[in-house]
C-alpha cells in the first residue's frame, strides 16, 4: 500500500492537500455548533468509528511471517528493550524467545487485536474532513440529512506557528473484502509506523462514498480538542432542509464572532433532482 501521506512538512509543500477542507455538521448538537461558536474541531478516538468493529481491525499476516523474520524482530529487541549490544547475546536471546513465543497461538493474536486497538484509542485523534461541500452521502449521515450545515476550512489550519504540520494528513486508503490489508510483523520501527498508518487510513470500500480526507494525531484525554484561527473559515453553506431556527442562530452566531467569509444557502429542485448554492449577505 502506498500512503500519500503529509508529516512534519512545511506549508510550502502542500500539493496533496486540498485548498479547503469541508467538515459536515448537525447544528441540533451542541458539541458540533462549537465548530463556529469556540472555533473547535474534536480528534475523535478511533472507536467513535462506525468502521472500528472487529470486521474491519486489520490483523498481522500470520501464516507469511517467516522465522526470519521474527528471530528478526527478537534480535532487534534485544538491543532495544534490554540493551543487549552484543551479538552471540543477541541471536541467543532471539532463539530462546523463538522456541516460547506464542506468535502463531490463535488466542494470542486475538489478545494482540485487542491490545492494538486498545492503544490506538487512547493514543490517536482522528478529524475526519472532505474536500467537497455537494457530498450527499456526507450530508445525509453528518449533517442531519441536509438540515444541518458544513463548513470550509482553509487547509492552512493544520499548520502550527512554525509553519509545520500539527498532525498526518492524507486521503483514505479503501479496500475490497478480498483485498483487506494485513500488517507485517514490526521487524524495525518504520514497519511499525508503516502499520500504524495503515491502520487509520483504511477503511473498506463501503464507504469509498465518503471521499475522507483524515487528519491523524498522536493525543492524551485533554488534547482532543484543537483550536484554529477564525480566519480560517473560508465557507459556510447552510443545507437546504434547515430549519429557520437554526439558519438563524448560525447567521447570529457569524455576525456575533466576526466570522468574515462566504455563506451560501443550498437549495434543492425536487423536479430536477439538482442542486443550486445561493449567496447569502450576512
Amino acid at each position: 500500500m502506498t500512503f500519500n501521506r503529509v508529516n512534519e512538512l512545511p506549508k510550502e509543500v502542500t500539493d496533496i492537500i486540498p485548498p479547503i477542507l469541508y467538515k459536515y455538521r448537525n447544528w441540533s448538537d451542541d458539541n458540533h455548533k462549537r465548530l463556529l461558536t469556540e472555533n473547535e474541531l474534536y480528534f475523535s478516538p478511533f472507536r467513535g468509528f462506525g468502521s472500528n468493529s472487529n470486521e474491519y481491525v486489520l490483523d498481522y499476516d500470520y501464516d507469511n511471517t517467516t522465522d526470519h523474520e521474527i528471530f528478526s524482530y527478537f534480535y532487534n529487541q534485544a538491543r532495544s528493550l534490554e540493551n543487549i549490544t552484543d551479538e552471540l547475546v543477541r541471536r541467543f536471546y532471539a532463539s530462546y524467545h523463538m522456541e516460547r513465543t506464542d506468535f502463531r497461538n490463535p488466542d494470542h493474536q486475538r489478545n494482540v487485536r485487542v491490545k492494538h486497538r486498545n492503544r490506538i484509542n487512547c493514543t490517536t485523534g482522528i478529524l475526519s474532513m472532505t474536500d467537497s461541500y455537494a457530498n450527499e452521502t456526507l450530508w445525509k449521515d453528518f449533517a442531519c440529512n441536509f438540515e444541518g450545515f458544513v463548513v470550509g476550512l482553509d487547509s492552512n489550519f493544520m499548520f502550527n506557528t512554525n509553519g509545520v504540520i500539527d498532525c498526518i494528513a492524507g486521503f483514505v486508503d479503501y479496500y475490497s473484502p478480498s483485498n483487506k490489508p494485513f500488517l507485517r510483523f514490526p521487524i524495525t520501527d518504520e514497519i511499525a509506523f508503516n502499520n500504524y498508518l495503515t491502520n487509520v487510513f483504511s477503511l473498506p470500500e463501503i464507504f469509498e462514498n465518503e471521499e475522507e480526507f483524515r487528519l491523524v494525531k498522536s493525543v492524551n484525554t485533554t488534547e482532543r480538542l484543537y483550536p484554529f484561527d477564525v480566519d480560517n473559515i473560508r465557507e459556510i453553506i447552510l443545507g437546504y432542509r434547515i430549519s429557520r431556527n437554526s439558519r438563524r442562530e448560525i447567521l447570529d452566531v457569524i455576525r456575533n464572532n466576526s466570522i468574515y467569509c462566504s455563506v451560501v444557502q443550498q437549495n434543492f429542485d425536487f423536479d430536477t433532482s439538482q442542486f443550486s448554492y445561493d449567496q447569502i449577505i450576512v
